[in-house]
């Protein structure tokens, strides 16, 4: 079966392929993937996208690949395999490259070299808001303005541990919300977004200089009404994952961050506390 580079031409398609394996991208968010990196993907006789995976570069050092989709009728005729390795094959060969691995998934990785170096936690709230006693109120947190976004790249780099300039520009323009926190001296120290998607309101990236502050513009941001809401929280992010279970949310799972070309997570300054989705990293 051939392997195609797949365009904005094929969204429909990759939404149907989602959709077939349960998940809930949308055409916003197939957009984002699409403007932010390489898609590939097989298509059966009938032209119909059967298996996807983006390869989405973070300056010149880092990558991470997500929306690793084969449908089920075509698993185990080496279409993952397939994809994997000409997703690898679009970065330098040292390139460090991340992901978030489903359980499918995992013997794929570690047969390519990719090791676990962490982890993410899934946590869903089955209602828009947070319980009343834990919202947290601050001038401080304040609507981003399109002047602040060389500001919150920079500040973005040093917590994630690599440049993120286009994928911020697409998350930030497709967000429903982006709220930055300042210092009182006018400083931005933290930035988080909200994703109005088709079943939840997705919140991250979230990163702050502490963990009061990271739940602050958590509790701040704008939700959906009407539906869940979900954050991927780092694993180490212990505090924060007791705020947000206060608040109504549950843990689902406890999915692994893998890593190519190095057995560690890039040097981060601890300031990140949700990523941005399990595709992006």
């Amino acid at each position: 079966m051939k392997l195609h580079m797949l365009t904005h031409q094929d969204i429909d398609g990759i939404i149907r392929l989602s959709q077939s394996v349960g998940w809930d991208y949308d055409q916003a968010e197939v957009t984002t993937i699409l403007n932010s990196s390489k898609v590939f993907g097989h298509k059966n006789e009938a032209s119909e996208v059967v298996s996807s995976a983006a390869i989405i570069p973070y300056g010149e050092k880092t990558a991470s690949i997500g929306m690793v989709i084969v449908q089920e009728e075509y698993r185990g005729k080496g279409l993952a395999m397939a994809l994997m390795k000409e997703c690898i094959g679009q970065v330098d060969e040292q390139t460090i490259i991340q992901l978030i691995a489903t359980a499918n998934g995992r013997p794929v990785y570690e047969k390519i070299g990719f090791q676990i170096a962490g982890a993410v936690k899934k946590l869903i709230a089955p209602t828009h808001f947070l319980n009343n006693h834990t919202l947290i109120s601050s001038p401080q947190v304040v609507p981003f303005q399109q002047k602040d976004f060389q500001e919150v790249v920079a500040l973005d780099e040093k917590a994630f541990g690599a440049n993120r300039t286009n994928f911020l520009s697409e998350r930030i323009r497709q967000s429903k919300d982006c709220l930055v926190l300042k210092s009182k001296e006018g400083k931005i120290t933290g930035y988080g977004l909200s994703i109005f998607g088709p079943v939840y309101t997705i919140l991250g990236p979230i990163i702050a200089p502490d963990t009061q502050s990271a739940f602050q513009i958590i509790s701040q941001l704008k939700k959906r009404e009407g539906t869940g809401v979900r954050i991927d929280i780092l694993s180490q992010q212990n505090e924060l994952q007791d705020l947000l279970v206060a608040g109504g949310f549950e843990l689902i799972n406890e999915p692994p961050m893998m890593m190519l070309h190095s057995d560690k997570i890039p040097t981060r300054t601890g300031q990140l506390f949700a990523i941005a989705s399990q595709a992006f990293g």
